[in-house]
């Protein structure tokens, strides 16, 4: 009988262990992902807090494989226009605050993208980030900048992240965009 109690004992102390450690992950993802200021970024909630736009004829759809997840933004163009971006506004910068912008993007053609940091409204002007050419692969391709919140005081409530698709998009070329990221550093 005094084994046994032991070996329960023993048990109920690993599994106290492995319930703490599954807490201590869970705070740790749970940081990691507060720190994003996009919402939706790996598009595994289908295209909700992305807009899209376009004065040709493209086309934004969540799609699969992603690049570390199963969605992915994916962007068709069959006639290219003059403003076709994919976009997601009302994000929160503070001036003179550094950040860095990840993605993971790819293009089938190899065609590049630009992307742009700025009010969203009128007059668009440049929060940082000006267009930040990503020099897109035909497979997937990570990609980082830094950049320091410029051109307002205090903070900033207005804020649009855009892809750029004007200049490199031709008909047939289909876009991939993954795993976006936006955080202070």
């Amino acid at each position: 009988m005094g084994n046994f109690i032991k070996k329960v004992s023993a048990i109920a102390i690993i599994m106290i262990f492995i319930a703490w450690l599954e807490i201590i992950i869970v705070s740790i993802a749970q940081a990691a992902t507060a720190s994003n200021l996009i919402a939706n970024p790996s598009f595994e909630s289908g295209s909700n807090f992305w807009l899209f736009y376009s004065n040709g004829v493209a086309q934004f759809s969540p799609a699969s494989p992603g690049s570390a997840s199963s969605q992915a933004a994916k962007i068709s163009i069959s006639q290219p226009g003059s403003n076709v971006q994919l976009y997601q506004k009302d994000i929160s910068l503070k001036s003179g605050q550094r950040y860095r912008l990840s993605f993971d993007a790819y293009s089938n053609t190899g065609h590049d993208i630009s992307v742009i940091i700025h009010k969203h409204g009128s007059p668009y002007t440049n929060y940082g980030l000006n267009n930040y050419a990503a020099d897109l692969a035909t497979s997937w391709k990570s990609f980082s900048v830094e950049f320091a919140a410029s051109g307002f005081t205090g903070t900033a409530n207005d804020t649009r992240l855009r892809f750029w698709f004007v200049g490199s998009g031709a008909s047939g070329d289909e876009f991939w965009i993954d795993n976006v990221t936006l955080s202070p550093i």
